[in-house]
């Protein structure tokens, strides 16, 4: 996960695009990961999923809201369970960014 994680935030940072196709593949194999929680016995495991998964939502945020969300609508309510849980977990993360950029201000 760390060597994929290093990946992600290359291209984030020097605002490079993934190939196409690469995109969809990692974005659907973290979120198998995340729906058998059998792949994450692990908090820390856990935390670096939820980081690729925020990583590649800021690279591609339509692609990345449509894959997810195209998970919604099986019929397996685990694989609805992680979309939702990913869709929390960049929020949650979304609003503690946000959050700390204010503190920022405010005592900077």
């Amino acid at each position: 996960m760390g060597h994929l994680s290093q990946i992600l935030e290359v291209a984030y940072d020097f605002e490079v695009p993934l190939p196409d196709g690469k995109l969809k593949s990692i974005c659907f194999a973290l979120h198998t990961q995340v729906c058998d929680s059998t792949q994450l016995p692990r908090l820390e495991n856990q935390v670096k999923v939820f980081y690729c998964l925020c990583l590649l939502a800021c690279l591609s945020p339509d692609q990345f809201i449509s894959l997810v969300g195209s998970r919604l609508k099986t019929d397996k309510e685990g694989s609805c369970v992680a979309s939702l849980s990913i869709f929390s977990g960049i929020i949650a993360a979304d609003c503690k960014y946000d959050q700390s950029k204010c503190a920022d201000c405010c005592l900077g």
